[in-house]
């Protein structure tokens, strides 16, 4: 889910892990992959509090990156 959201941001056209020509980010993957860190968040939720914070640390850190 980072990968996919790090890939909508950026919009990477040279090249990139190892593609040199990388393709075209499709439209609705900056959404869906939003939408996959908001369904970890609720599972995350699910497990506990010091999880669901571990997560959220993660998630920002890696949108950070």
């Amino acid at each position: 889910m980072i990968t996919a959201f790090n890939s909508a941001y950026d919009q990477d056209e040279g090249p990139v892990s190892g593609m040199l020509h990388p393709p075209a980010v499709p439209p609705g993957l900056l959404a869906f992959s939003m939408l996959l860190q908001l369904g970890g968040a609720v599972i995350a939720a699910y497990v506990g509090p010091w999880f669901l914070a571990i997560y959220v640390a993660i998630a920002l850190l890696a949108a950070a990156y």
